[in-house]
């Protein structure tokens, strides 16, 4: 059942009437998709997605909500997100570098703030070198785990 939570959104977009035909084929499609979400739903295993509009905190704002909810399931147990040092730092950061990498550093070369943090890591671990090989995009095929 775990695997089926990485096809749900496509599940969803085929039993939705964007997919713009009217084949048998697509007609089948459709059918077997929407067979296969009612069953998610009958099972009790759909997750309704909650809209959050606030910052992640120890307490969100959710769509729907008219209160502050405690956030449990936040990766931010130290409250870094939102401290304000942290969003400083991520804005010159921002500044200065950009959004992102435009690829791998084996092809653009290596930019001097990541070989700043390998020192620091080495140093920490008490080694000669250290290297960060950072996972740089989410594939939906592949678990978060």
């Amino acid at each position: 059942m775990r695997s089926l939570t990485y096809q749900v959104p496509l599940l969803r977009w085929v039993a939705s009437n964007r997919l713009k035909s009217s084949s048998s084929a697509v007609s089948s499609l459709r059918s077997v998709a929407k067979r296969e979400l009612d069953g998610i739903q009958t099972a009790g295993t759909w997750k309704k997605e909650r809209i959050i509009t606030s910052k992640q905190d120890v307490s969100i704002q959710v769509e729907g909500s008219g209160r502050k909810l405690l956030n449990f399931c936040a990766n931010n147990y130290l409250g870094l997100s939102s401290h304000p040092e942290i969003i400083k730092a991520g804005v010159e950061a921002l500044d200065k570098y950009g959004a992102g990498l435009s690829s791998v550093r084996f092809i653009c070369g290596t930019q001097d703030i990541h070989l700043q943090l390998e020192n620091k890591i080495a140093q920490f671990h008490k080694q000669e070198a250290a290297i960060w090989y950072p996972k740089h995009h989410f594939d939906t095929s592949e678990p978060p785990y």
